[in-house]
């Protein structure tokens, strides 16, 4: 077989290193890759899972903290920043390293193993179009929260200008690629997605291994973030045809639930089986305390505050935080649920005028988020209302993903949706606007050294 990729393997898994070499492991055992079957090993690493957001939660309306010396003090520079909304400060000069931008690198160098030599390998041919079909989803997957995080939002005027991010489709350890635009990002998202969609199985093995439901979801989500609204509720609508389950908190709740302090929730549910992904988002450091602003989304008698949210003696009177304990849930973090497929499907319906089709399907979600007695249908007699509706379930549902900070980056292009953030903190108010650019992230000092092609797109 030509061009054999040899890599180090661990008898535990693949390790990775803080080296240059995206793919460099600890020599345990050394392993030829010969066949599908060991190809297809490498698309389930524990560490290709983890997805650390980091102090996102703190730019957005989802996170408070605990300490006030967390923001008058230096210690933690970056979150001091976001929280406060403070636009003149350089977040960019305090991240010495990045554990997202490099942990999605790493997952595309697995990938791009995979894509570029399975077809040479042996085996069968069936299997081996279905794993490099799985690895192009991810590469996919990866590449899209990457020009997400680190560069503008899609804007089909000047995309093809925006600088976007480093786009590696080979792998190569040595190539100093160039930064790409976020068109080119985006154009190479959508040929992963097209490419890979025909092979992907109906029903995955697992659900560390995507299939239909998540490729199709994928591609709505791509296509949402585009404004290209018709293309992503076909997709959408595709993506439930292999998975529209919907996980019944009530039931679960009445059955389970007998502390905010036990929670028994995990990935087993059905719902999380599109796609689980990134089960250590939540920033381990501290408690997650959910600012007030975001508990004063909750109405009453809806579970999920009274399940995920709890209170602490140690903690000031009516703070709230995720009420977990530590390993005992999986937090499906950046992983795709049916949940937010039904969303997104219900958003794109609101934005072709049929508003109330729309609201019926996030009534459908709240039936199994309400208590019975608490439970009262939503109605909408515009776009704007059914929009307002919809925008709000996104933000209770995907708590503690990438989803709230991504959402208002992409409706506050939107004049009629853009929202300007307001937090109150011991008797100081701090305001982020809709265009700041506090809502792109700025890359690494370990990213920049490294490639000199890269250039900031934001502080």
């Amino acid at each position: 077989m030509k061009n054999k990729i040899i890599i180090l393997i661990t008898f535990v898994g693949l390790l990775f290193s803080a080296c240059d070499d995206y793919l460099d492991v600890e020599p345990k055992g050394r392993k030829i890759l010969q066949n599908a079957e060991e190809y297809s090993a490498l698309l389930e690493s524990d560490h290709l899972f983890t997805f650390p957001l980091g102090d996102v939660g703190y730019l957005v309306d989802e996170s408070s903290v605990m300490d006030e010396r967390w923001i008058t003090e230096d210690e933690f520079p970056v979150l001091k920043a976001n929280f406060t909304f403070n636009e003149s400060a350089d977040r960019a000069k305090f991240i010495e390293q990045d554990m997202l931008y490099n942990n999605c690198y790493k997952r595309i160098a697995h990938y791009n193993v995979i894509i570029n030599q399975i077809d040479e390998a042996e085996g069968d041919d069936k299997l081996k179009k279905k794993v490099k079909a799985q690895a192009q989803i991810l590469r996919a997957f990866n590449n899209f929260y990457l020009i997400n995080f680190y560069a503008k939002h899609y804007n089909k005027d000047n995309a093809a200008v925006d600088r976007g991010v480093i786009l590696s489709v080979n792998f190569d350890m040595e190539a100093i690629l160039p930064q790409s635009s976020v068109q080119k990002v985006y154009d190479a998202i959508e040929q992963d997605i097209a490419d890979a969609l025909e092979h992907l199985p109906a029903q995955p093995n697992n659900t560390f291994r995507p299939g239909k439901a998540l490729g199709y979801a994928l591609k709505a989500k791509v296509h949402l973030f585009k404004k290209e609204f018709g293309l992503a509720l076909t997709a959408a609508e595709e993506s439930l045809k292999y998975n529209d389950y919907l996980f019944d908190l009530v039931a679960y709740n009445e059955q389970y639930q007998v502390s905010p302090y036990t929670v028994q929730v995990d990935y087993g549910m059905q719902e999380h089986n599109l796609f689980r992904y990134g089960f250590d988002a939540i920033n381990g450091l501290f408690l997650n305390i959910v600012s007030p602003e975001f508990v004063e989304k909750f109405e009453t008698g809806d579970i999920r505050l009274e399940t995920f949210f709890a209170t602490a003696p140690f903690l000031p009177e009516g703070t709230m935080y995720y009420g977990l304990i530590p390993g005992s849930f999986q937090q499906n973090a950046g992983g795709i649920r049916s949940a937010e497929v039904f969303l997104m499907k219900a958003e794109c319906l609101a934005r072709g005028g049929k508003f109330q089709d729309a609201i019926d399907i996030v009534n459908k979600l709240r039936e199994k988020r309400f208590k019975p007695e608490s439970y009262v249908a939503l109605n909408a007699s515009n776009i704007k209302e059914a929009m307002d509706i919809i925008i709000a379930e996104r933000a209770r549902e995907m708590y503690l993903t990438p989803n709230r900070y991504w959402d208002l980056r992409r409706l506050n292009t939107e004049p009629e949706y853009a929202i300007t953030l307001n937090k109150t903190f011991k008797g100081k108010t701090y305001t982020l606007k809709p265009n700041s650019h506090l809502y792109i992230q700025p890359f690494s000092i370990e990213a920049i050294t490294r490639n000199p092609n890269l250039e900031q797109n934001s502080k």
